[in-house]
């Protein structure tokens, strides 16, 4: 190996292929057969630097920054940097970083290219880069400090001061002329910064004086506040330590000298190098995954679990901005259904991704920029049923592929480099969750902090991945949902189909059950351990919800249709005393409640058919329309109406001859607008609860074309006339 990069050959099958395997987001884009046939510098003319960069290795971004802090990278300069790697190692790196268009080479030394140069930067201000923090009086009296020989141009005198304060030994010779004051304010922000103490509110990488400094070590003064009158009179106020090492620019300051920070140039001559550690963690080994029952049935029945919730207990939108349902409202969907609420987070927001939930637009309340509308969140009739009449398999396959595909940028990044590592591992294995991240942080630059850990939640909660005993890796059936559909089929509709139900009201399973029939006894039953048999245990809760949508002699007959014994009396009596305990509530929405002390006069009032009214009890009845419009329909008929129907206070108004009046109580909106589904569009018009008559769907079939409310003007309501007395 010689002394200078070795320069990367785009002609050169094998390294780029080696290129590629380090660049999975990249080779999802442009390789299309093997060996690759379009190579990486074909994009050099518009680089696609966040897909690159992400993809990066710990050498070749330790590689880029050592290049960005010195204004390139010598073979000499790495390898003084990281004595612990090989030369190949580091060419291999070079060689990479080049044929990926991120870098170059200028004569012998390796340069980024113009994209990443100005997108890349150090978490500590360098001295090569210091024309917003540092003028050129300052850094003059700087080199006089120091003893140097201040040039005339600015750029010259920060290159003289970056020779002394990025060698060490200079640097430390400096440092050994200070007083002991000035050297304990020095070690005092550089132990703050090496800790990490620092923030980013002006300059990155800085600390604040107050937080590190006793009082008597910080300036005495403010730069610009008491005492500047004394010193335009020619008193020279005291100099704080803090300014003898600001004035040599050992430590970098803000105008007020509030801020503070240790040049990235001072901080590598004080460490010896830029970063402590060039070996990536190798390969964890894998261990074996023990076989685990088929997640499809799972993963599928919690979205229809999740979708019959939602059906019967509309979310609102969030009050405070954005109209897609309230993390609280699913956490206590999860609650109910026995879930996680991590789980229920993550598949709601794919059934509204997919189109399985939509909002409907509720009654607007105020007027201009007070206006307020109600949105509630529904199942969407015609793709809930065509997404539940797919077979399993499809229905799990379209819910990893939304969130494959479905999110911002970096975590979509993220998901496959994280699928691209677990995938690199033989089948049927995995590693340990303990050394998943940094070796997966090693790997690739992105995956790492919150962004890794909500990509291994979401692996795990789709099923894709699966955890045993702290070992996280893809099972067989994660593997084909990724990379082969028909065999997926095929696992899924493998296996046994019979279990053995016992009296104590547990199911003895196999572990290999059909997961289609492990997806009907998911329904009635809860899993209580999975291992070479599976054991689950029959749910009261369970068996209630699945009987508001089979009778439960259906429940019954599947349990005698797969269990290989017969079924104990004492089962079937559970199921059936299970399935008529539960007595749901339903809840419909109405317009307006109409009440009366004489049941006479509100029968009258139910006559009238353009009032809608049904007489619920005596004395109450309730109408879909809106307390406005019943309120004109009964004045125009003649009906006598209290103050609270007509606007005016308590006793305003008596019915003739002393009848008693009718009443109308307060107003509920009606959920009733046109649905507008996400993603491919299906077109659907109807309304969900009760009491929608077909005159309400043509008035939503008509908003939908454009011929009237809700989106264009409202029309005007015709008022009722006045009373000429």
């Amino acid at each position: 190996m010689g002394e200078v990069w070795e320069v990367a050959d785009a002609a050169d099958r094998a390294a780029l292929a080696d290129a590629l395997a380090a660049q999975p987001l990249v080779a999802r884009r442009i390789a299309n057969g093997q060996p690759p046939q379009v190579p990486f510098t074909a994009m050099r003319a518009n680089p696609v630097v966040e897909e690159l960069f992400a993809s990066l290795d710990l050498v070749g971004t330790q590689l880029c920054y050592l290049a960005k802090l010195n204004g390139g990278a010598t073979l000499a300069a790495a390898r003084i940097e990281a004595p612990e790697l090989d030369v190949a190692t580091l060419q291999r790196a070079a060689r990479r970083l080049q044929l990926s268009g991120l870098a170059g080479l200028a004569g012998d030394r390796l340069v980024l290219s113009d994209v990443l140069d100005d997108a890349l930067s150090l978490s500590q201000p360098t001295l090569t880069g210091a024309g917003e923090y540092l003028t050129s009086d300052a850094a003059g009296q700087a080199c006089a400090w120091l003893g140097l020989e201040a040039p005339r141009r600015k750029g010259e005198r920060i290159a003289q001061l970056a020779g002394v304060l990025g060698d060490r030994d200079r640097l430390i010779a400096t440092l050994s002329e200070l007083g002991p004051a000035a050297t304990e304010v020095f070690e005092r922000v550089l132990a703050a910064t090496l800790d990490g103490h620092t923030h980013g509110y002006d300059v990155p990488g800085s600390v604040l004086v107050y937080e590190v400094l006793p009082d008597e070590l910080q300036r005495s003064r403010h730069r610009f506040g008491h005492g500047y009158g004394s010193r335009a009179a020619g008193v020279v106020p005291p100099r704080s330590p803090l300014d003898e090492l600001c004035d040599r620019q050992l430590l970098g300051s803000n105008w007020s000298r509030s801020q503070v920070w240790v040049w990235a140039e001072t901080l590598v001559a004080l460490r010896g190098r830029l970063f402590d550690r060039w070996t990536p963690h190798p390969t964890p080994s894998s261990v074996a995954l023990p076989p685990v029952p088929h997640p499809a049935a799972a993963v599928a029945g919690a979205v229809r679990d999740l979708l019959a919730h939602v059906a019967a207990n509309a979310p609102l939108g969030k009050r405070t901005g954005g109209c897609e349902p309230p993390v609280k409202y699913w956490r206590s969907a999860a609650k109910a259904l026995g879930l996680v609420a991590e789980q229920v987070l993550l598949l709601g927001e794919l059934a509204i991704r997919i189109g399985l939930l939509v909002p409907l637009t509720g009654p607007t309340t105020g007027r201009g920029r007070n206006a307020t509308t109600d949105i509630r969140w529904h199942p969407e009739p015609q793709r809930a049923a065509a997404f539940d009449a797919l077979p399993l398999g499809e229905r799990w396959a379209m819910i990893v592929d939304q969130w494959l595909h479905d999110g911002a940028l970096e975590a979509c990044a993220c998901r496959v480099l994280l699928l691209d590592l677990l995938c690199g591992l033989p089948a049927g294995h995995g590693v340990r969750a303990s050394e998943l991240g940094p070796w997966a942080a090693d790997r690739h630059r992105l995956l790492r902090g919150a962004v890794l850990d909500d990509a291994i939640g979401a692996l795990l909660h789709l099923g894709v991945a699966v955890d045993s005993g702290g070992v996280i890796g893809l099972g067989e059936s994660g593997r084909a949902v990724l990379h082969d559909r028909p065999a997926l089929a095929q696992l899924l509709e493998a296996g046994a189909s019979t279990f053995v139900c016992q009296p104590d009201h547990s199911v003895i399973a196999p572990a290999e059950l059909r997961p289609a029939v492990a997806e009907q006894l998911r329904r009635i039953a809860t899993l209580e351990s999975h291992g070479g048999a599976t054991v689950w245990r029959l749910d009261a809760a369970a068996i209630g919800r699945e009987a508001l949508r089979r009778p439960a002699e259906q429940l019954v007959a599947f349990l005698h249709e797969h269990s290989s014994v017969p079924v104990p009396a004492s089962v079937e009596r559970f199921v059936l005393d299970s399935a008529r305990v539960v007595a749901p509530l339903t809840v419909s929405p109405a317009g307006c409640v109409v009440t009366g002390v004489d049941v006479v006069a509100l029968a009258d009032a139910a006559r009238i058919k353009a009032a809608k009214l049904t007489v619920l009890a005596p004395g109450v009845a309730v109408s879909p329309l809106s307390q406005d419009k019943v309120t004109e329909v009964l004045l125009a008929k003649g009906i006598a109406l209290t103050a609270a129907g007509r606007g005016g206070g308590p006793g305003a108004d008596t019915a003739p001859g002393g009848l008693p009046a009718i009443d109308p109580a307060s107003v509920t909106p009606v959920w009733l607008v046109a649905h507008r589904p996400l993603g491919d569009p299906l077109p659907s018009i109807g309304a969900i609860g009760a009491g929608v008559g077909p005159l309400q769907h043509a008035a939503v079939a008509a908003s939908i074309a454009g011929d009237g409310p809700p989106g264009g003007r409202a029309r005007p309501r015709r008022r009722p006339p006045k009373d000429s007395s």
